[in-house]
């Protein structure tokens, strides 16, 4: 259903409306226009999945790569199979690299070029080569913060669990205001079992960012596998608040 004040029927002839100028915008080459026209359809209704695949176009357009390929994923994830978007991301990641690869040529230097084509390879699953941009990084700016977290993402999803938690305790104590790296750290620890600690990462993020509702969650998880379900109850009921709830 719709995620607005509007009913059914005029939230989706709101949608409609905004596609078609969308379309119109991109014809003229007006992507900042176009995008917002996008998001705000997507704010009325998460669930229409093409509207993430025209947003994809757009953020491509506008080289922001690391999203249009998110907003790929979430089509593929909530659609049937499509070789016409499996084709679209591999032409957009194809893209990707082409234009981090002949920066980087002109600059090699550029950490900012090098952190986006990390993220690049770690979206496409090429996790080595993701860890060799971050590494290169790290060694010229050992506390570069986006570098450690992002490498530790990729330690997670290579099973590399006590790596990551090494990454994400040093970007805590380089950069403790950042709450999505506490709630990195804490869903890690969680999962080996550390339930205490994942508590405290979680309360930390929650202490920057109030209504994070998947840390509450997952502080919840922590008391419901401990047994104590008054506390882990009252902390799960914000599972209804996270993003994959509301949008699905």
């Amino acid at each position: 259903m719709p995620q607005s004040g509007l009913s059914s029927d005029e939230g989706f002839q709101k949608i409609f409306t905004l596609m078609l100028r969308s379309v119109e915008l991109r014809h003229e080459r007006r992507w900042i226009e176009a995008l917002a026209c996008l998001d705000e359809a997507i704010a009325i209704h998460p669930q229409l999945p093409l509207c993430q695949v025209d947003r994809a176009r757009v953020l491509s357009e506008l080289q922001r790569y690391e999203e249009a390929l998110e907003s790929l994923d979430f089509f593929l994830d909530h659609s049937p199979p499509s070789p016409e978007i499996v084709s679209l991301r591999q032409e957009i990641l194809h893209g990707a690299l082409t234009v981090f690869g002949q920066a980087l040529n002109e600059r090699p230097d550029d950490l900012n070029v090098l952190l986006h084509r990390g993220d690049i390879f770690r979206l496409s699953r090429q996790y080595p080569k993701a860890l060799m941009d971050y590494a290169s990084i790290l060694d010229r700016h050992p506390e570069h913060i986006d570098a450690l977290n992002n490498q530790g993402n990729v330690f997670v999803a290579l099973n590399r669990y006590e790596d990551a938690i090494n990454c994400y305790t040093l970007a805590t104590s380089c950069c403790p205001d950042r709450a999505e790296i506490w709630y990195n750290l804490g869903n890690v620890v969680q999962f080996l079992g550390r339930l205490e600690e994942a508590r405290r990462a979680y309360q930390r993020a929650i202490e920057l960012v109030p209504e994070f509702a998947e840390a509450k969650m997952e502080i919840g998880h922590c008391w419901l596998s401990e047994g104590n379900y008054s506390a882990g109850w009252s902390f799960y009921e914000w599972r209804w608040r996270t993003g994959q709830m509301k949008n699905s």
